[in-house]
């Protein structure tokens, strides 16, 4: 990225007032400019300060362009709105992709000996701004395309998935049945890209001990995963996340359920009063 040479290029050669400069130099776009190409565009701005269309997010490292420098273009990035995840243009971010063509195509840089503290813009300004709301625009209409089509199908795979099937009553029926051992499920929609469902059995009781846990995942491709706090370690930490094998019954699920809990029915709330006879 040229923007990172430059930057330790100025550095090298302890050029701390010339870099302070560079970042400072405009971009030629204006704040509002760039707040008006956004909001044409359907994006409206989010308390983060990024801008949000609903598939995907636009911001910089300041959360937000701001000042319309150099250095705002150059840390442009688009964001995935539903896992926040940055998403590449071309290989890069987008703020790389455009303010390496801003310096190849629009500056006198490469006739500089590449002192990138001397470098001038040398072209129209009107052009380099038309330029970039172009590419600007073919990247959010790409990017959108694609991460709609995205969203749309983890959605139809969400709902597919969402359908009950028999390890799902199983579960239900089991976490009925051991509310007599104050044993709780808690169910998260979603948890992680993968999965539609999470399903969390805990001993619910106030114990400074490593409390019995099963986690069963149901993913997005109809498979399940879980691991369970494991009293065979030393340590007693979670076991490793293994696959539910193809074929398993409802009622083998809810049997290791029962057994992994019943050495704990009985196990009430740990509190010892402090005694009063003593200071």
């Amino acid at each position: 990225m040229l923007y990172e040479e430059m930057r330790s290029y100025c550095y090298r050669h302890g050029r701390w007032d010339e870099e302070h400069k560079f970042d400072r130099r405009s971009s030629g776009i204006s704040k509002e400019e760039f707040k008006d190409f956004l909001t044409s565009h359907n994006f409206t701005k989010d308390s983060w300060g990024t801008w949000d269309n609903g598939t995907i997010k636009i911001s910089s490292i300041n959360s937000g362009y701001n000042e319309g420098t150099l250095y705002e273009i150059a840390h442009i990035q688009f964001k995935n709105s539903k896992t926040n995840a940055c998403l590449k243009y071309e290989g890069q971010s987008f703020g790389e992709y455009i303010f390496d063509l801003y310096v190849k195509n629009y500056t006198d840089y490469f006739n500089n000996g590449k002192d990138a503290t001397r470098y001038q813009f040398t072209g129209d300004s009107n052009l380099w701004k038309e330029f970039f709301f172009k590419e600007f625009g073919i990247a959010i209409d790409k990017l959108n395309t694609k991460w709609a089509l995205k969203h749309k199908k983890d959605k139809i795979a969400d709902n597919l998935q969402q359908i009950e099937n028999e390890i799902d009553y199983a579960i239900e029926e089991v976490a009925d049945e051991l509310k007599q051992y104050n044993i709780k499920l808690e169910t998260t929609n979603n948890e992680i890209a993968s999965t539609t469902l999470t399903y969390r059995f805990s001993k619910d009781i106030k114990a400074r001990i490593p409390l019995p846990c099963i986690i069963i995942r149901k993913l997005k491709n109809g498979k399940n995963t879980m691991c369970y706090r494991d009293y065979n370690t030393y340590d007693n930490d979670y076991s490793v996340w293994k696959k539910v094998k193809d074929g398993t019954t409802p009622d083998e699920i809810k049997q290791f359920i029962r057994d992994y809990f019943e050495p704990w029915y009985g196990l009430k709330d740990i509190y010892i009063k402090k005694p009063g006879f003593v200071d």
